[in-house]
């Protein structure tokens, strides 16, 4: 549901972030079997704790992806702004803060305020459910203008913890993942840094790097869609009344 058209409050939105992260990480842990895949933890002296990333996924006990969530709606109306970034600010500045928090957490490691081993090529990605990213490159570089803000405020944050970060909306994961194994994801996430795939959609690196090729048939979906949606048998259930009818 949108939340323009149906406000439900702070806890209705919450309890969206939490489900939308576990999806996530159930998603991902289900699909690549070769990776280690957590979610966030709380780490820090008490008083200054921070919350890891959203998802922390490793390959033999090395970090190669950190990620984190949001599940920021984009209201319909931005979706057809003239300026998207202003038309939805606060859903833009959750992605940015969502870059933001990436880069502080490879500060920390890198000053060895938190205790993880990077591997040489960790990948950075936020994950959304919308497509904010696909209304063109404006709205990206604002995104990226605002995380720069918020870590030249931080002031522990060098250009080195400042790693590319792939934006990728959740069905571009789910399809990527049909068609992926581990290798091709991180191959995908490498080659998006490159000047070649500049503004390029996740999906699109992947499937131009060859990976859907090569791998043959999509992997079937993991889970029970009623698990998934609640409605889903309900709207089955549904359908057959008005046919019997």
């Amino acid at each position: 549901m949108y939340h323009d058209l149906f406000p439900g409050g702070q806890d209705i939105i919450n309890d969206a972030n939490a489900r939308f992260k576990q999806y996530c990480v159930d998603l991902i842990d289900v699909m690549l079997e070769r990776f280690e895949v957590s979610g966030a933890y709380r780490y820090g002296p008490k008083g200054t704790q921070f919350d890891s990333p959203d998802i922390l996924i490793k390959d033999q006990g090395k970090l190669v992806i950190v990620a984190e969530c949001k599940a920021t709606k984009l209201t319909y109306l931005a979706q057809f702004a003239e300026d998207p970034f202003e038309a939805a600010k606060k859903q833009y500045t959750q992605l940015a803060k969502g870059v933001f928090q990436l880069w502080r957490f490879f500060s920390l490691v890198r000053r060895s305020l938190v205790e993880e081993d990077l591997a040489v090529d960790c990948h950075a990605v936020v994950f959304t459910l919308d497509a904010f990213m696909q209304m063109g490159r404006d709205p990206q570089n604002k995104v990226f203008a605002e995380a720069n803000a918020l870590a030249d405020e931080d002031g522990n944050i060098t250009p080195e913890d400042r790693k590319h970060v792939v934006i990728c909306p959740i069905y571009d994961l789910e399809f990527i993942l049909s068609r992926a194994t581990d290798d091709s994801l991180l191959a995908s996430l490498k080659a998006s840094n490159e000047d070649k795939y500049q503004g390029w959609m996740l999906r699109e690196v992947h499937r131009d790097t060859g990976a859907s090729k090569e791998f043959g048939e999509p992997k079937l979906y993991p889970f029970d869609m009623e698990n998934v949606l609640p409605w889903w048998n309900r709207l089955g259930k549904l359908n057959d009344e008005e046919d019997a009818a």
